[in-house]
């Protein structure tokens, strides 16, 4: 990730739309890792010296690979829609540039391109306003789906409601050996189950719940 340039967004007065082109995004430039640490720490203060991520916050993230050959047209697409109400108090979006041929997780799914883009989206919200919560998860699949033609991916540490389906296209081949692996060390599918990544529907035989095998 040397070298690499984060673009922090700068609330607008008063939650107004700006564009990505627009001053109220601000680049970094290319540093060393102990710089970026805590470049974002500083952008969002709270009164008092706290920081809003210490606050009970809902974060529906959005973290998506783009192609590099497509990223400037994805993300500016993205970005140009993006107003305050968005992300949030205290969102920042993240765009850097990563080496494919560096990145060696084996169930990491990369754009086919050498040089693709993370672009991050780290959105804040109440807890408790459910329709903001929804409107979100809405745009984080718009997002993806836009991504996804154009040959991104998912990096799966944010929001984006995911069905079955769309799991095991996101996985491809490489889902037999995540299920193999599965079973071998969870037969009894009790690490994780809310990552829903495999679900076993209980069903009745004879009376009797029984659980389909996993994979």
């Amino acid at each position: 990730m040397d070298g690499c340039r984060t673009v922090h967004r700068i609330p607008p007065p008063g939650g107004a739309h700006v564009p990505h082109t627009a001053p109220a995004f601000r680049t970094a430039r290319p540093g060393g890792r102990g710089e970026r640490r805590d470049r974002v720490r500083p952008l969002h203060p709270e009164p008092g010296g706290g920081h809003v991520r210490r606050r009970p916050y809902a974060n529906p993230w959005l973290n998506l690979l783009l192609p590099g050959r497509a990223a400037a047209d994805l993300a500016g697409r993205l970005l140009d829609a993006l107003t305050q109400a968005d992300l949030g108090p205290g969102g920042v979006v993240l765009l850097y540039p990563l080496v494919r041929a560096r990145v060696r997780a084996p169930l990491l799914r990369m754009p086919d391109d050498p040089v693709p883009y993370l672009l991050a989206v780290l959105r804040t919200a109440p807890p408790g306003d459910a329709a903001t919560v929804r409107r979100l998860l809405a745009a984080n699949r718009s997002a993806y789906d836009l991504v996804r033609a154009a040959g991104g991916t998912r990096y799966p540490v944010g929001s984006v409601p995911f069905d079955e389906a769309d799991r095991r296209r996101h996985l491809g081949p490489a889902r037999r050996r995540l299920a193999a692996a599965k079973k071998t060390y969870d037969p009894r599918g009790i690490l994780a189950p809310g990552q829903g990544i495999f679900r076993r529907p209980e069903r009745r035989t004879g009376g009797r719940r029984t659980r389909r095998p996993l994979g």
